[in-house]
C-alpha cells in the first residue's frame, strides 16, 4: 500500500463526495478516514459528537464525507445513501456496515434478516437498481470480531458462530464477484491479541487500526489515478503502465531476435558480423533474466507484500546462515596470502547474506541493526581501495582498456535496468558509488605513476587526493550544477542531495583500504623487523577489544541518524579490526567458507537482483512467488532460490558479454573448404581437444595438410570495390577500435535518454 498523506488525500478526492452508512463499525472508519485528510486538526473528537446520529463534513478542496446512521441499514439512512444524484458527479465511494445489531438484538431471525438485507445491497452495486449505480463504487464491511471477552452483558448476546456464519457469507459473495467486500479489515486482525487491537468497550478499534483501514479504502479509490512512475511502489488497486518503446524493443530482442540467432547458430550458421555462439546464448540469458524481473516486478503476475519485521525471524537468519558457512569451510592445502581471494569472496559473500536479511525483513528501522550494515557497505567500499590499489601498483595498467572493462562489468546490468524497468541509474546505488570509487582511485593511482615506489610521495597524493574529493562532494553548488548540466543536456534526472549522502558517508574508507594495501605490498619489509611478533600480538588484542566496544557505542546512540554522523571517522575501526582477526593465524586465513565464497562471486549481481525478483516494489515490499499470505515462509525459500541461481548465472553471463564488448573474444574465422585427408578412427578419437581452433572446430592437423587453409584470403582490390563496400570497411576497422564503441555505447545511451517515452531518470 501506499501512505496517504492529507495532501494526496485531498488532491485524490478534490470535489467528490464519500458516503457512510450503517452502524458504529462505519462511523469508526468515517471517522478516520476524515482525520486522515484534516490538516489543521479542526475536527470535533468523535466522542463529543452524538454517536447515534447522522454527521456531514465538508474539507478543504470541497471533498464532502457523510455518515448516515442506520445499524439495521433498514431505514431513512440506507435511503440517504443510495438516492441517485439529482445533479452533479456520483459519490466516488459509498460504504456500508451492517451485522451486529442484528446479531446483538434479533435472536434466531437475526441471520435471514442480515442476509436480507445484503443481498440488496449487492444487487445495487452490480447496478441492478432504477436508474443504475448510485455511486462509482459500494464497497460492503465485514464483521469484525469483538474482544469477546471482554463485552458487556448487554452485549454478550453476540456470539463468534453467528459473526463467523457472517462473514462466510460476505466471503461467498466477494469469491462470486456479487459484491465488494472489504476483507482486509477482518484479516488484519487475525492472530493479533486483541486487547492490543480494540477498545476498552472491547467492540469499538483502536485508533491505529482503523486508520490503516482507512489507508486501504484511499489505496482502493486512488492508486490508480495517481502518476504511474518509478519507484512503482504502490502495487494495490492499480494496473501498471504498459511498456514504453524502449521496453517494446528490448522484449522484441530478447524473447524473438536472440533466440532465432541462436537457432540458426545451433544449425551451423556463422558469419564474421554476428558474435560467437557462446556470446548469443549470454546474450540471451541476460535478456530473459531481465524480462523475468520485468513480469515480477512491474505486472501482477507474482504477489506483492510489505516487509515485516522480527527480531526472532532475524537472528533465525543470521543464526542459520552462521551454520551453513561454518559447515561448509574448508582449509587451503598450500598457504595463501593476506586477504587471499577465496578470503575476500567470502567476505564479500557473507556480508551480502546479512544485507539480503536486513532487507527482505525492514530491518532498517531497527538503528543497531542498521548501523552494521552501514559498516558492511563501508566493508564493500574498502575493497575496493584497497584491489584496485594493489592491482595498479603491481600491474602497472592504467590503460583505458582496463579502466572500460571495469566499468561494463561493473554497470552493465544496472544500466540496462535503468531502461528495462524504467528506473534511475543511482537507483542502484552499489554500482555508481563503487564506479565513482574506482574512477578516483584510478585517478589517483595514475598521475605521476612513474614515481608511485616513492611512499612519501604516493602517500601525498592520497591525502590530495582525498581533500580534493571532499571539497568536490560537500560544496553546495557542484554537483547540483554538474547534475542540472546532464538534466540538460542528456534528461538524466539525479537527486544531488541522495548522492552527495551516499558518498559522504563512507568518504574516507577507500583512501584506508589505499593505504592498508601499500602496507600489504610493503609488508615483507615489516615483517622482517623483530618488532613484528610483538606488533601482531598487540593488534590481535586491541582487535579484540574494539569489535565489541563499537557494538556497544553504536547501540548506545539514540538513532541512526547520529551514528551518521560518526560513520564516515569510526567506520574503519571494526573494519580493520575484522581484517586482523580474519588473519590472525594461518589455521584462520587459509580456511574459508565454500557456501559464502559462491555467494561472494556474484555478490554484485545479487545486489542489483535482489530490486526486482526477490524484493519488489521497487524494494518496498516482498515478492511473493507462492501461495497466500500464511505460506509466506514457504514463498521466501522458493523465491530465495530462484533468486540465487539467477544471480549466479547473471555473474557469468555478465562476464561473457562484457569480454564480447572489449573485442576479447575470438570470432568466426571462415576457411576455404578443400578436400583434406580422411584420418582413421584412431586417430580422430586421440586427437587432443587443445589442438581445436577456438571458434570454428577445425583441427591444427587439418589446417596444416590443406595448402589453401595456409593462405590468407585473398584481398580484392579497393579500386574494385563500391562505395558501400568500402564505407563497411572504414567502419568495420574503426569498430575495432575500443575507443570506438565505447563512444558508440554513450551516444546510444544518450539518444535512448532523448526518446519521449523513456524516462527522464536515467
Amino acid at each position: 500500500m501506499h501512505r496517504y498523506d492529507y495532501k494526496q488525500s485531498i488532491s485524490c478526492f478534490a470535489g467528490r463526495r464519500i458516503i457512510f452508512a450503517g452502524d458504529s463499525i462505519a462511523r469508526e472508519t468515517y471517522w478516520a478516514l476524515a482525520r486522515g485528510m484534516d490538516s489543521q486538526g479542526q475536527l470535533p473528537h468523535p466522542k463529543d459528537t452524538e454517536k447515534h446520529s447522522d454527521i456531514h463534513i465538508t474539507l478543504p478542496e470541497n471533498v464532502r464525507l457523510d455518515f448516515f446512521w442506520d445499524p439495521y441499514l433498514n431505514s431513512t439512512g440506507i435511503t440517504a445513501a443510495f438516492r441517485a444524484p439529482q445533479e452533479g458527479l456520483k459519490p466516488t465511494m459509498t460504504i456500508v456496515s451492517t451485522g451486529l445489531w442484528h446479531a446483538k438484538n434479533l435472536g434466531e431471525e437475526s441471520f435471514k434478516l442480515w442476509k436480507s438485507t445484503i443481498d440488496e445491497i449487492a444487487l445495487v452495486s452490480q447496478g441492478q437498481y432504477e436508474g443504475g449505480s448510485p455511486a462509482d463504487l459500494i464497497i460492503i464491511l465485514p464483521i469484525l470480531d469483538p474482544d469477546y471477552a471482554h463485552l458487556s452483558e448487554s452485549r454478550q448476546t453476540i456470539s463468534p458462530e453467528e459473526v463467523s456464519q457472517m462473514n462466510d457469507y460476505l466471503e461467498h459473495l466477494s469469491k462470486q464477484r456479487y459484491a465488494n467486500v472489504a476483507l482486509a479489515f477482518k484479516d488484519m486482525l487475525n492472530n493479533i491479541d486483541p486487547s492490543i487491537t480494540h477498545d476498552p468497550d472491547a467492540l469499538h478499534l483502536v485508533d491505529a487500526v482503523t486508520s490503516i483501514q482507512a489507508q486501504v479504502l484511499t489505496n482502493l479509490r486512488c492508486n490508480d489515478h495517481l502518476e504511474k512512475k518509478f519507484p512503482f511502489d504502490k502495487t494495490c488497486c492499480t494496473k501498471y503502465p504498459s511498456p514504453n518503446y524502449i521496453q517494446f524493443i528490448f522484449f522484441a530482442v530478447a524473447l524473438l531476435v536472440l533466440p532465432a540467432l541462436y537457432h540458426l547458430q545451433h544449425k551451423g550458421y556463422n558469419h564474421s558480423s554476428i558474435p560467437t555462439e557462446g556470446t548469443v546464448l549470454a546474450l540471451l540469458t541476460f535478456g530473459w533474466i531481465l524480462v523475468y524481473a520485468y513480469y515480477t516486478d512491474r505486472t501482477h503476475l507474482f504477489g506483492k507484500e510489505h516487509k515485516h519485521f522480527s527480531l526472532e525471524q532475524f537472528w533465525f537468519l543470521v543464526i542459520l546462515t552462521s551454520i551453513v558457512g561454518y559447515f561448509t569451510s574448508v582449509t587451503a592445502d598450500k598457504d595463501q596470502p593476506f586477504l587471499n581471494r577465496d578470503q575476500t569472496d567470502e567476505w564479500k559473500g557473507w556480508m551480502q547474506l546479512l544485507i539480503l536479511i536486513y532487507h527482505y525483513l525492514g530491518a532498517s528501522k531497527i538503528s543497531w541493526i542498521y548501523n552494521v550494515i552501514r559498516v558492511l557497505v563501508g566493508m564493500y567500499l574498502f575493497m575496493t581501495g584497497f584491489g584496485h590499489t594493489v592491482f595498479f601498483y603491481k600491474k602497472a595498467d592504467y590503460s583505458f582498456k582496463r579502466v572500460v572493462a571495469v566499468l561494463i562489468r561493473l554497470n552493465l546490468l544496472n544500466v540496462v535496468l535503468a531502461y528495462t524497468m524504467n528506473t534511475d541509474y543511482l537507483f542502484y546505488y552499489f554500482s555508481p558509488l563503487v564506479s565513482f570509487w574506482f574512477g578516483v582511485v584510478w585517478i589517483t593511482m595514475w598521475i605521476k605513476h612513474e614515481r608511485n615506489s616513492d611512499l612519501r610521495f604516493l602517500s601525498t597524493k592520497i591525502a590530495i587526493s582525498a581533500l580534493i574529493t571532499t571539497i568536490f562532494t560537500k560544496t553546495p553548488g557542484i554537483l547540483e550544477t554538474m547534475f542540472s548540466v546532464l538534466r540538460t543536456f542528456a534528461r538524466i534526472n539525479w537527486d544531488a542531495v541522495e548522492w552527495r549522502f551516499r558518498v559522504s558517508l563512507d568518504m574516507w574508507i577507500v583512501y584506508i583500504g589505499m593505504i592498508v594495501a601499500i602496507l600489504f605490498i610493503k609488508a615483507s619489509d615489516l615483517q622482517s623487523s623483530p618488532h613484528w611478533p610483538k606488533a601482531r600480538t598487540v593488534a590481535v588484542v586491541i582487535s579484540l577489544i574494539t569489535i565489541p566496544v563499537f557494538l556497544l557505542f553504536e547501540a548506545s546512540l539514540p538513532s541512526k541518524f547520529v551514528y551518521n554522523k560518526w560513520h564516515p571517522y569510526i567506520s574503519s575501526l571494526p573494519i580493520i579490526a575484522f581484517i586482523v582477526l580474519r588473519n590472525a593465524s594461518t589455521k584462520l586465513r587459509n580456511t574459508h567458507s565454500t557456501a559464502f565464497a559462491f555467494i561472494g562471486r556474484c555478490s554484485l549481481e545479487t545486489f542489483i537482483l535482489q530490486f526486482h525478483i526477490w524484493l519488489a516494489g521497487d524494494t518496498k515490499g516482498v515478492l511473493v512467488v507462492f501461495g497466500p499470505s500464511r505460506w509466506r515462509w514457504l514463498s521466501f525459500i522458493l523465491s530465495s532460490i530462484i533468486f540465487i541461481f539467477i544471480s549466479w548465472k547473471m555473474a557469468s553471463v555478465t562476464g561473457t558479454i562484457t569480454e564480447w564488448i572489449m573485442g576479447n573474444q575470438k570470432t568466426y574465422v571462415p576457411v576455404p573448404s578443400a578436400p583434406a585427408p580422411v584420418a582413421s578412427a584412431t586417430e580422430r578419437n586421440t586427437a587432443s581437444e587443445d589442438e581445436k581452433v577456438e571458434g570454428n572446430g577445425v583441427n591444427k592437423e587439418d589446417l596444416s595438410t590443406n595448402e589453401h587453409a595456409q593462405l590468407p584470403v585473398p584481398v580484392t582490390s579497393v579500386r574494385n570495390l563500391t562505395f558501400g563496400e568500402k564505407l563497411l570497411r572504414v567502419i568495420a576497422l574503426l569498430w575495432e577500435d575500443l575507443r570506438v564503441r565505447t563512444g558508440a555505447i554513450i551516444i546510444g545511451l544518450w539518444m535512448l535518454n532523448l526518446v519521449p517515452s523513456s524516462s527522464l531518470c536515467h
